[in-house]
């Protein structure tokens, strides 16, 4: 008695689902690395930027050495609050004041709206500005960055992980339901326990062949699925197609009979590629002796 063969997963597929995985993943990764290094040095560049040109605007406005007080803002959530509701009420802002709120602005984009960063405690104003005048010299400004731009990488990063799971979860399940074929008995075992044999089919339809599904309608009589019809994928799984076609050769022999017939009909009115070729040669031979 011969042992019961199992399906495995198609290598096709297996192959498919497995790039996508990958793509994903990779996808992933880029979008970590944005969210928590690229986007966040973009970010606090820009802010950097920004900080020199409001310290520039005050140092012209004082007309004198930047010191602290001249500069420091101590309540850096506050301020920012304070200064977008003027904007917003029609009122409008200084140089000063507007780039103050963009440089608060760009700090809060990258979380660092920090009073330690903002009052100037311990720093000298006027050697920060000649430091940040030096960094960036007369090079076009940083890119500025949305706040929208770090919460969309890490919402890509959700979904790519959620898909990336999804594929992988798809490759479990499928291994996990195992069709068994008896070839001594033609006797295919679902993975929920039903068993049929060609006896016990009505009908292969398999007008979604091409999709790579048929349909098995079960005589009446059958205990466990009579009347029923029973869609099985063959995409996924190998070998459950070719059991399923030796299933409908042995209860529909005719079927069989009629399909080798118009195979045999296909191969006889396919052209003949030598004798076409051979025809070609010799009527170029002709035309170069004439």
């Amino acid at each position: 008695m011969a042992e019961l063969q199992t399906t495995t997963l198609r290598p096709g597929w297996r192959l498919k689902i497995s790039i996508i995985v990958a793509v994903l993943v990779g996808f992933s990764l880029w979008c970590l690395y944005d969210a928590t290094i690229a986007y966040p040095n973009r970010g606090m560049e820009y802010a950097e930027y920004m900080e020199r040109a409001y310290l520039e605007t005050r140092a012209s406005a004082v007309g004198r050495t930047l010191r602290a007080d001249d500069v420091a803002v101590t309540d850096p959530r506050t301020e920012l609050e304070r200064l977008r509701d003027r904007r917003d009420t029609g009122v409008t802002l200084t140089e000063s004041e507007a780039a103050r709120k963009e440089w608060l602005r760009s700090l809060g984009v990258v979380g660092r709206l920090d009073p330690e960063r903002t009052s100037y405690a311990g720093v000298e104003p006027q050697e920060r500005l000649s430091e940040l005048q030096a960094r960036f010299g007369t090079s076009n400004p940083p890119k500025r960055l949305s706040s929208f731009d770090i919460p969309v990488q890490w919402i890509m990063l959700a979904i790519a992980m959620v898909l990336a799971i999804y594929c992988v979860g798809r490759i479990v399940m499928v291994r996990s339901k195992v069709y068994k074929w008896d070839p001594d008995r033609q006797r295919l075992i679902f993975p929920d326990g039903l068993e049929l044999t060609p006896d016990d089919l009505a009908d292969v339809d398999k007008r979604l062949w091409r999709k790579f599904y048929v349909d098995l309608e079960v005589r009446d009589d059958h205990p466990q699925a009579g009347g029923k019809t029973i869609r099985v994928d063959l995409y996924r799984r190998a070998h459950i197609e070719d059991w399923i076609l030796e299933m409908e050769r042995t209860r529909f022999p005719e079927r069989a009979e009629e399909e080798a017939e118009a195979v045999a009909a296909e191969d006889a009115d396919a052209p003949d590629d030598a004798g076409q070729d051979h025809e070609e040669e010799e009527t170029r031979a002709g035309a170069d002796a004439r």
